[in-house]
């Protein structure tokens, strides 16, 4: 059984193979991305199921969030397909990853080491954009995704403006959550960083407030106990 400590050394190594396949040629791109996945899949699996299922349902409610997850899968499928070769593998464990990047709010154990892990992903997803964009990739294949007269939808540029906004978002992600930790004394609380409706959760049970009791922040952002059993949100007086 690997230990986490192992499976994040191994996510970090394989961020930097991801960052690294674009820059080198295919010969030696293909091993290096099966390695890469190899290493870096049971990190990123491991980071994907620390996620609070019920915090989800939440974030899937709001459009923003919605419209940033559709964008970052959409542009690493089709990423995929431009590859068209083993190199094609090291997308897919980044498509895997990004789920947990998406829904960062729902990561209510290990915040801080889930911020540098994204700091990592910031860098690579920027890098491969910028690589996509100035078509530097070697043997990537490109084609028409929807042609309307003269004028054609390219897989790169899809690919490329989806993470490159994937890279910006992710960034601005991270440096809200970092402001969150700096304000919060106590480390048993979370405040979302991506979710900026108002929204109170509360326990289901209506007991008398402990250490597992879920806050309303006055700002209307999220604020949950990494402890707390069950939530459900509320909108004012109307329960949703």
């Amino acid at each position: 059984m690997w230990q986490p400590r192992l499976l994040q050394i191994g996510y970090a190594l394989s961020a930097v193979c991801y960052a690294v396949i674009p820059f080198v040629p295919a010969a030696v791109g293909r091993p290096l991305a099966i390695v890469a996945t190899v290493i870096g899949l049971p990190g990123a699996v491991l980071a994907v199921s620390v996620l609070r299922y019920e915090v989800i349902k939440v974030l899937v409610r709001t459009v923003d969030i919605l419209f940033f997850w559709t964008l970052g899968n959409v542009a690493t499928v089709m990423l995929m397909f431009m590859f068209r070769d083993a190199r094609a593998t090291v997308v897919f464990q980044g498509l895997v990853a990004w789920q947990s990047c998406t829904f960062s709010d729902a990561n209510v154990q290990g915040v801080r080491r889930f911020q540098m892990a994204s700091c990592v992903v910031v860098l690579t997803v920027l890098a491969a954009g910028c690589s996509v964009h100035l078509d530097t990739i070697p043997e990537l294949m490109d084609f028409t995704v929807v042609a309307y007269g003269d004028h054609k939808l390219r897989a790169r540029d899809i690919v490329s403006n989806g993470l490159i906004t994937v890279a910006t978002v992710t960034a601005r992600n991270v440096y809200r959550s970092r402001n969150v930790l700096l304000k919060l004394s106590s480390g048993s609380l979370i405040e979302c960083a991506s979710y900026r409706c108002l929204l109170a959760l509360s326990q289901r049970n209506e007991s008398a407030a402990g250490p597992s009791a879920v806050t309303v922040v006055p700002t209307g952002h999220v604020a949950a106990s990494p402890s707390a059993p069950h939530i459900k949100t509320m909108r004012g007086d109307r329960l949703l």
